[in-house]
């Protein structure tokens, strides 16, 4: 999993306003500390749960058991017994890992649910909060970040925690729009859960900060490679015969060393192949974060948003919520756009 720090400079030391954030659950699948350092990764993101049962572990929101005023039911998947987490322990267990970020235990609900549900997890998520600064022992060491629900409900919160799960893109911006304009603009806004590289863009944009996701490692999982166009499909048979980079602009170790026919033979028989991969994915997803930064600080942040929509949508065809989007921000990229263009996705 991947956190992007785009314009905000965090806590520890060795973080920077430039920074690249990596999220793990106790491993990086297919890549060794190493070339995490190589990439510049400067922040391991863990999480409590797996953790606490072992690093590596892993579990599915499919066997939540139970959510209740006291925490929150799992079944674990070391041995298959159900295991409270409660606010109180969720903070422990992060006070004793001594992470230098630490999050508060929510009450998490799809987007797609409507009706009173919400309304409980919001609720619940903040008297959770409240639950969560008591048991805070580190507060001077250890940042306590909260999480806001509220669904797309614009009168209940502003939900920026509650994204990325199954919503629409239309009510996707516009939740991240009423959110960052809602917080306080000396903290950074982190938008869990989201990253693709175009909605990365649009929500700095509008205002957020951070970012985390599973999709740059597990896409090259899948023999995907992500390249300033969109995706490039390393599985498919046009690849075979591609002497080509992934990428003739980019200078990661593997664009410069192998070629797309290489790569191709290699993610049809051989785990090499996503191991290649998920390290030019996240060096694609490093460099992004670094010329967005560059860009805000340099005062030409429209200017990179209309070269990186022209580079993704040379025909002019940017998603209608993108459009939308952009005049909220108040950056004009009717160069970038077809008279016509309605494409939702």
């Amino acid at each position: 999993m991947l956190m992007l720090v785009v314009e905000n400079g965090m806590h520890c030391n060795s973080l920077t306003e430039r920074s690249w954030v990596l999220v793990v659950t106790g491993t990086i699948k297919g890549l060794m500390t190493s070339q995490l350092e190589e990439i510049g990764c400067q922040i391991i993101l863990g999480n409590t749960y797996h953790l606490a049962l072992r690093p590596t572990s892993e579990v599915s929101l499919l066997h939540l058991a139970d959510i209740t005023e006291k925490g929150v039911t799992f079944q674990s998947p070391v041995d298959g017994k159900p295991m409270l987490l409660t606010p109180e322990e969720s903070i422990e267990i992060q006070n004793r890992i001594g992470a230098d970020i630490i999050m508060a235990l929510d009450d998490v609900v799809r987007t797609t649910i409507t009706g009173p549900r919400i309304e409980e997890a919001m609720y619940r998520t903040l008297r959770w909060i409240d639950r969560c600064i008591a048991a805070h022992k580190r507060p001077n060491e250890q940042n306590l970040f909260g999480i806001v629900q509220g669904g797309l409900d614009p009168v209940l919160s502003y939900a920026i925690g509650g994204l990325a799960g199954g919503e629409d893109k239309d009510s996707f911006w516009r939740v991240v729009a009423q959110c960052t304009a809602a917080l306080p603009e000396d903290k950074p806004r982190y938008v869990m859960g989201v990253g693709y590289p175009l909605d990365i863009v649009v929500c700095s944009a509008l205002g957020a900060d951070m970012y985390d996701c599973v999709y740059p490692t597990r896409t090259a999982r899948f023999g995907t490679a992500l390249v300033p166009e969109g995706v490039l499909k390393l599985k498919h048979r046009t690849m075979a015969d591609d002497t080509r980079p992934i990428d003739p602009t980019c200078t990661c170790m593997v664009c410069k060393n192998y070629t797309r026919a290489y790569i191709h033979c290699l993610v049809t028989k051989d785990a090499m192949g996503s191991q290649l991969l998920s390290y030019h994915n996240l060096y694609y997803m490093m460099k992004l974060s670094r010329d967005l930064h560059s860009a805000i600080i340099e005062g030409q942040f429209p200017e990179f948003v209309r070269s990186f929509l022209q580079k993704m949508f040379p025909k002019g065809d940017v998603p209608e919520w993108v459009c939308n989007a952009m005049e909220v921000a108040g950056i004009d990229i009717s160069l970038c756009c077809a008279p016509f263009s309605s494409s939702q996705d």
